[in-house]
């Protein structure tokens, strides 16, 4: 039995919900408000969602390359990528 619970996020005025294990739910929390901050402070709103990505994948990345990562952030960093294909889709 899995000990994942929903989670219920509200990013860009959009209501998601996605299945996270408990001891990550603050995180993602955090995370979401982040990327609501990073998306509020990019003027092109027809594609912040986008921009909002990619700076959150850069400052994330900084100067380290994918292979230096660990399985955990390329796991949460991918995950991201798929929502934010869902939601532009």
């Amino acid at each position: 039995m899995s000990n994942k619970e929903i989670l219920s996020l509200r990013i860009t005025g959009r209501d998601i919900s996605i299945a996270c294990p408990p001891e990550e739910k603050e995180a993602l929390i955090k995370a979401a408000n982040y990327l609501n901050e990073k998306i509020d402070g990019i003027p092109n709103k027809q594609n912040n969602l986008i921009l909002a990505a990619l700076a959150l994948a850069h400052e994330s990345l900084g100067s380290t390359s994918r292979d230096e990562l660990s399985d955990e952030v390329v796991n949460t960093i991918d995950s991201f990528n798929e929502q934010i294909k869902k939601i532009l889709s």
